[in-house]
């Protein structure tokens, strides 16, 4: 059955192996990127191999609210439906940053995702089959939750601040099951797997020499792209929303993953960072 199907951050790495995928698959695709060129060469791309089928671009950076609301206005204008919304697009920051009091890795991997999601949700209830896809992460069980609502309180460390965005993804998963599951929206988090991509590629020296000797046992983004593809297009994964996939298997993320308290508080969290710095 023919999807449509919206994507963040398909212009390179695993979100780009899951756009090449699901267009094999014969499913319409909406691009949301950030840089438009990019985007541009992708669907170019795309329609000289799949002529057949339908993609869309769409522009908004994730650390900047008000373009990522532009954004799911213009595709609220233009479909009636949306079947898949997989969130995929994130980053890791070397020094600390921040945009409108949010830590800028927080606002990249979480709360642009939050407010396009949201922006998204009535496009999603059309659909007879909705879904909504969060790549997190295993890094979330580096994960220091309390830093999640005040990174003030500790030294920043980028890999506390990347394992606190996954584990807010899984967060997010977890309060849109129980949110809008009754409204037939099925979501899910994912774990990717270790994948050679461009990610975190400049972060330091030392950190690249890492990535050059990791890089043979790393899997491929066609690889990494598998859980996605599966939890946004196959039936079979109806059953499992709400839950935390690796491998093409439902696995038990940490203990604070699954902290009813933090999921609720998360999400006034969320509430309230995207509506007091845009006036929603």
């Amino acid at each position: 059955m023919k999807k449509t199907i919206a994507i963040t951050g398909a212009t390179s790495g695993i979100g780009k192996a899951t756009a090449w995928q699901l267009a094999a698959k014969g499913h319409e695709l909406i691009l949301i990127v950030r840089n438009q060129e990019k985007g541009k060469e992708l669907i170019n791309k795309l329609k000289s191999r799949f002529p057949g089928s339908d993609f869309s671009l769409y522009i908004a950076d994730l650390a900047d609210i008000s373009s990522v609301r532009q954004a799911a206005k213009d595709i609220s204008q233009h479909f009636e439906r949306l079947d898949t919304l997989i969130n995929n697009a994130g980053g890791i920051l070397a020094k600390y940053d921040e945009v409108d009091s949010v830590e800028r890795t927080m606002a990249i991997n979480h709360l642009g995702h939050f407010v396009l999601t949201l922006g998204l949700l009535p496009l999603l209830k059309n659909s007879q089959d909705a879904r909504i896809v969060n790549l997190s992460s295993e890094a979330h069980r580096l994960a220091k939750p309390r830093l999640i609502f005040n990174s003030s309180l500790g030294q920043y460390a980028p890999m506390t601040a990347y394992g606190n965005a996954k584990l807010a993804n899984i967060w997010f998963t977890k309060a849109l099951h129980q949110k809008y599951g009754d409204d037939g929206i099925k979501s899910n988090a994912v774990h990717p797997g270790v994948v050679t991509t461009s990610f975190g590629k400049g972060f330091s020296p030392f950190w690249d020499v890492l990535l050059k000797i990791a890089s043979p046992f790393m899997r491929s983004p066609q690889k990494g792209a598998e859980t996605s593809v599966f939890l946004a297009s196959n039936p079979k994964a109806n059953e499992f929303s709400g839950q935390y996939f690796k491998d093409l298997r439902s696995v038990m993320p940490s203990g604070a993953a699954r902290n009813q308290k933090w999921i609720d508080q998360l999400w006034e969290w969320s509430i309230e960072k995207s509506g007091a710095a845009f006036g929603n």
